[in-house]
């Protein structure tokens, strides 16, 4: 079966911190104005800090909804752990699964 990501979002849903950013996003954030205002820093204790994605009623902040589904207002630009996932993947259906969505 083939999944279109632009129905989906599945993976864009979550609690705060689901989507986290590393090292090697700095470069994406320093050169990104619309990635920039939706990083966050959350304290994830022991004084450790972590930056992720705003998220906004589960959704992080860069999903928005079209006509026909939804898309990443970020795309070009989104961080590393959203470039690794791919649609069918095994992290994919988890999370359809995890949002009700039918994985198969």
């Amino acid at each position: 079966m083939e999944f279109d990501c632009l129905e989906c979002g599945a993976c864009c849903r979550g609690d705060e911190g689901w989507v986290h950013l590393d090292a090697d996003d700095d470069a994406r954030v320093d050169a990104s104005a619309a990635l920039e205002r939706i990083v966050v820093l959350m304290d994830i204790g022991n004084g450790h800090m972590k930056r992720t994605l705003r998220m906004i009623d589960g959704a992080c902040a860069a999903l928005g909804k079209t006509t026909t589904g939804v898309a990443c207002s970020i795309y070009s630009d989104r961080p590393g752990v959203c470039r690794e996932l791919s649609a069918g993947s095994t992290q994919c259906l988890a999370a359809r699964r995890l949002h009700g969505m039918t994985a198969d």
